[in-house]
């Protein structure tokens, strides 16, 4: 009975140090979260999967580990999302065999928010100027086309204080300025055709020079 535990032993033994040797299979595991209220599109390898919001990404590789070391996976993730990034994003991913890497599209941004929404009833808004709240002046126009009732326009916008100008098809103005703008973060403007202004231009050039700041209640923000 001794001699067969002492055999059992040995050949345990000459089995776990084979398999040292040999090395086995264990997944490396890629998990993507997108953490945000928008659709996100990532590419691995050049296969894209849209993720929608507040899901997550799983991805396996089998890959092996032994006593000479640990196997990995290295590739090109881009990250593509709706607003908080400003082009096609690229980072290089190492996954090891045993292992999980995680990564969340919030670890891309490099952008803030801003949506325009048309809230009105029968106004059509035109024109969009996103100044610094530096400059005296609005600068060009940002709205390609119009929004029309019920539909809105993204854009990303860098962190820093910023006035907004919004122009309808009637020629009314609507002016806020001094808005704080952070990486990350999303704010919204809701026009309804109301609460207009008098010459923004003149507005705009008297709040630099004298450092004024203007609120607006149609101006709202909503974390992410």
């Amino acid at each position: 009975m001794r001699k067969i535990s002492k055999t059992l032993m040995i050949n345990l033994f000459l089995i776990s140090l084979l398999t040292m040797l040999v090395g086995c299979r264990e997944d490396g595991t890629f998990i993507f979260n997108n953490n945000s209220n928008h659709e996100t599109r990532i590419t691995i390898d050049r296969s894209s999967s849209t993720i929608s919001p507040n899901s997550t990404y799983e991805r396996n590789w089998s890959l092996s580990y032994s006593i000479f070391g640990v196997d990995d996976r290295n590739f090109d993730l881009t990250v593509r999302s709706r607003i908080f990034i400003w082009n096609d994003t690229t980072e290089r991913v190492r996954v090891r065999a045993g292992s999980t890497n995680r990564k969340r599209v919030s670890d891309f941004y490099d952008a803030a928010g801003l949506d325009i929404i048309n809230d009105s009833n029968s106004f059509t808004i035109t024109h969009v100027y996103i100044s610094p709240a530096t400059d005296m002046f609005w600068g060009d126009n940002k709205l390609s086309g119009t929004i029309r009732p019920g539909n809105n326009r993204l854009w990303n916008i860098s962190d820093g204080k910023w006035d907004i100008l919004i122009v309808d098809n009637w020629g009314d103005e609507f002016a806020i300025f001094d808005v704080d703008f952070r990486i990350g973060q999303l704010r919204y403007y809701r026009y309804t055709g109301f609460t207009r202004v008098s010459n923004a231009d003149q507005l705009k050039r008297v709040k630099v020079e004298h450092e004024s700041c203007r609120d607006n209640e149609n101006y709202k923000v909503e974390p992410i």
